[in-house]
């Protein structure tokens, strides 16, 4: 079962995607050129603070409002979850952060494949109006 997003979260994230404020990066939060992946999109319309990271950690640190800086781990922190998921209070337990998977047709053959929304923006080139496109209708 997918967790929806809260709604109000859902329709910031998928307009901000479409509304070409946003140039798109790879493989990080954020790019060196000042670019954000669709997951660093959401981090920034939440009002996070996100910064390359510093020598030694590979992902970009995110700040969450009155929370302290942590290393994104390429993913959605912890300190973020109940800005984004409804009851989300404790949940998940574990430490790393989400990257939401979503079922999708990746090729000719038709078959669904199950993926992360950064799989999509990484490796498979996804626009940001295709990925919206996703989270509109899945999450």
């Amino acid at each position: 079962m997918t967790v929806k997003l809260i709604p109000e979260v859902k329709k910031v994230w998928v307009d901000a995607l479409r509304s070409g404020r946003y140039q798109q990066a790879y493989q990080d939060l954020i790019g060196k050129d000042g670019g954000h992946c669709c997951l660093g999109v959401l981090i920034a319309e939440l009002g996070c603070k996100i910064e390359k990271s510093c020598a030694g950690v590979p992902y970009s640190v995110v700040t969450a409002p009155g929370k302290d800086p942590v290393d994104s781990d390429g993913a959605i922190p912890p300190a973020i979850f109940h800005m984004i998921y409804p009851n989300s209070d404790g949940w998940p337990n574990e430490q790393a952060g989400i990257n939401p998977r979503v079922e999708v047709v990746l090729d000719e053959d038709g078959q669904t494949h199950g993926v992360m929304l950064s799989e999509l923006n990484d490796d498979y080139g996804w626009t940001f109006e295709q990925i919206a496109d996703v989270i509109e209708e899945q999450l």
